[in-house]
């Protein structure tokens, strides 16, 4: 024996995406976002959304870059015609300046069978990023060491930008064989966290004192590098002067 059925399937769709017009590279904001069902059946999955940040207007997995995913699961079942608003809190990734988009992506895993998959995803209005710029403006460290001493470092870092530097990121020193710094193949020595540093106001400075170990190294000449955004998580309007 057999019964026919009809299957009935909801539609996920953004709505409205809300965001600052203008901000910081590497900043903290928030964004609000609705996500309605225009389908004629309810939601029931368990489904999360996504936020993004593009530089332009079209969702791209490949190329945007993550901000954030939010569980929505505490919105099902989302009936036919129903909707929600979040506000969410995410940071900006340490990108260059100039104009990006903020892109949300309703049940960003597929999860939610659907009877439309195209309206899933929404941008922002164009934002404006600005960013600042780092600069060491003073490195010190002993003329002459002996392999696996412990020596004192000190240095300056500048934030030569006309905005604030919000991002936590880490400065590096590094040991290298010649006079030009190769992050690449140049060794690690050490890493400093700046997140009671920051965000770095326009202008402003900071000196940071430690110490660090040489590792086992024939005698000789070498050089030591210190590197600003050693991670490169706040974006600057040059990138070429950091170290």
């Amino acid at each position: 024996a057999s019964t026919q059925i009809t299957v009935q399937a909801p539609d996920l769709a953004v709505e409205r995406v809300t965001v600052p017009t203008a901000m910081i590279s590497a900043q903290e904001f928030q964004l609000s976002y609705r996500i309605g069902n225009p389908g004629n059946a309810p939601a029931l999955a368990a489904w999360s959304d996504a936020v993004y940040l593009s530089a332009d207007n079209q969702f791209s997995p490949a190329t945007d870059i993550l901000m954030g995913t939010f569980s929505a699961a505490d919105r099902v079942p989302l009936a036919g015609g129903a909707n929600y608003s979040a506000i969410r809190t995410v940071r900006l990734p340490g990108v260059g300046a100039g104009t990006w988009y903020v892109i949300v992506v309703a049940d960003s895993a597929g999860v939610q069978g659907e009877t439309s998959e195209t309206n899933n995803t929404l941008a922002s209005d164009a934002i404006m990023l600005t960013a600042p710029d780092l600069v060491v403006d003073a490195f010190s460290v002993p003329g002459i060491a002996s392999p696996n001493q412990s020596i004192n470092a000190s240095w300056t870092v500048r934030n030569a930008g006309t905005v604030a530097a919000p991002g936590d990121w880490l400065d590096r020193i590094y040991l290298s064989t010649d006079a030009t710094l190769d992050i690449g193949t140049d060794t690690l020595l050490a890493s400093h966290d700046t997140a009671v540093l920051t965000p770095l106001t326009a202008g402003d400075t900071y000196t940071i004192q430690r110490q660090f170990t040489l590792p086992t190294l024939a005698t000789g000449d070498y050089y030591l590098f210190v590197v600003a955004d050693g991670n490169q998580l706040q974006g600057e309007s040059n990138e070429a002067n950091n170290s």
